[in-house]
């Protein structure tokens, strides 16, 4: 799983350079709040719900029982790179 940020200026995966391997996801832990690594996993692996974007990114939900709420997870086109996730108010899950 790798993290990102939409204003993040950091090289590549591939082009990293001389940085060390979990500097990436310790800069965008931040940017994606509190939210354990744990947690964006569960719901990449285990959604409640999936629907792809127009632009290719994909939107996962799942629901995180400690909080009460929906986690949205999106990831870009990849499948792979973390792109937001935040607790979605508006979800609500399909009957």
């Amino acid at each position: 799983m790798i993290f990102t940020s939409p204003n993040s200026s950091l090289p590549s995966q591939g082009n990293r350079g001389c940085l060390p391997e979990n500097f990436r996801i310790e800069i965008n832990v931040i940017f994606l709040g509190s939210y354990k690594p744990e947690v964006i996993e569960m719901v990449i692996s285990k959604p409640a719900h999936t629907e792809m974007q127009s632009d290719g990114r994909v939107r996962k939900w799942a629901e995180i029982r400690e909080e009460g709420k929906y986690l949205r997870v999106i990831l870009l086109s990849d499948g792979e790179t973390v792109h937001n996730a935040f607790f979605d108010r508006d979800f609500k899950k399909e009957v």
